[in-house]
């Protein structure tokens, strides 16, 4: 995929697509769905219900198909037509397409990501939505916000439109671009800030400073070693290679009173999630408190969904039916004693001061959630 050139749009344009996709009834159709599912497929089920501008409108910016411009609304189509200096669109005589791009209606905010598909980099899924939604579930947002592993901006993005300065860090370029391009659109660039790098290079960095809340959704999918996926999810074995560096740097970025919000997946056994491991560790040396809530778990065994998913995942990115067998996978987890797959979701806090030279240690609070019975991942209480 190609970067996007933010510099080519401005906040009007923003305004314009949004008025036009609001009379076309975009906005509002985008804006019933249940925003923890895709909602390509129910589109694609009832694209035949609506009239011709709003499918039209479905068809270009939620399915990625190309379209006829004269299918477009008026407004919509000049509005469209003023996206393709960034790259967002593009036209073929009297058609025009998303550039791998489907626009979602996030909280009033337009959001653009990759469309999609078996192979995707340009991540947003129900755990973006998780992560997403736990936004203000502490006190209102405030002052300076890190957002980590940020793909294409949601959180920072979200955090900017209600006035915190934004740093996002990233290391895919394209995913980068894709961000500055909503910011510019949602008229919050000016508080958002994208450093391209590695979550190690950027703690490296003189580009760090303490922030008032951190966001992290890294990649998280726990993956055997060697196995081919894509970096955009890749956790490591037991979900928390990233994960583990994040949190390990949470005592140094966090102003005084402030939270680091993160979610993900680990790797564990009968007992617990291995995560409940890294996170004793860091408030046994830290003043930092902690609460994780385990939120389900899924067995690594034959048959389970979780291996099932996998096994497909790893055959899709190495484009080969059959590259890997379940009972494969399954021995790879085995030997890294990984049994179970665990879904949590993790806040540290700071405390609001601390005496200088004072010995403070921190407190781990571990809410127990998942259902033992329940064979597959889920971010939410159902």
């Amino acid at each position: 995929m190609r970067n996007y050139d933010y510099a080519e749009l401005n906040s009007v344009i923003g305004e314009e697509l949004y008025e036009a996709l609001l009379l076309d009834g975009y906005i509002s159709l985008m804006s019933d769905i249940d925003l923890r599912v895709y909602p390509h497929t129910l589109i694609k089920e009832q694209l035949r219900c609506f009239d011709g501008e709003l499918r039209a409108a479905c068809e270009l910016f939620c399915l990625g198909r190309r379209v006829s411009l004269r299918s477009l609304s008026e407004g919509l189509r000049d509005a469209a037509l003023k996206l393709e200096p960034s790259g967002i669109v593009r036209t073929l005589g009297e058609s025009i397409c998303t550039s791998s791009l489907s626009l979602y209606v996030i909280q009033g905010l337009l959001y653009f990501a990759e469309t999609p598909g078996p192979l995707i980099s340009l991540y947003y899924g129900e755990d973006s939505i998780a992560l997403a939604t736990r936004l203000d579930l502490l006190r209102p947002l405030r002052g300076k916000v890190l957002d980590l592993c940020s793909g294409p901006g949601i959180q920072g993005i979200l955090a900017a439109a209600l006035g915190c300065d934004v740093t996002a860090v990233e290391i895919n370029p394209v995913a980068a671009s894709v961000a500055r391009c909503n910011a510019t659109l949602n008229g919050c660039v000016e508080k958002y800030c994208v450093v391209e790098a590695s979550i190690d290079d950027f703690f490296s960095s003189k580009s760090v400073g303490v922030y008032n809340r951190v966001y992290a959704n890294p990649p998280l999918v726990p993956v055997p070693e060697g196995m081919p996926y894509a970096l955009v999810g890749a956790g490591g074995v037991d979900g928390l290679k990233i994960t583990r560096s994040i949190i390990g740097h949470a005592c140094d970025i966090l102003a005084p009173g402030g939270e680091l919000i993160t979610i993900g997946l680990s790797g564990g056994n009968e007992h617990g999630p291995y995560v409940a491991d890294a996170v004793d560790s860091i408030v046994s040396q830290t003043p930092l408190r902690a609460v994780l809530s385990v939120l389900s778990r899924c067995p690594v065994a034959a048959g389970s969904k979780w291996l099932d998913l996998i096994t497909r995942s790893v055959d899709g990115y190495a484009l080969e039916r059959g590259y890997s067998e379940p009972h494969e996978v399954m021995s790879a987890y085995h030997s890294a004693g990984i049994s179970e797959v665990y879904s949590f979701a993790l806040t540290l806090i700071a405390p609001a001061c601390t005496e200088k030279g004072e010995q403070v240690h921190g407190l781990h609070r571990y809410i127990d959630l998942s259902d033992a019975q329940y064979d597959g991942i889920r971010w939410w209480l159902e």
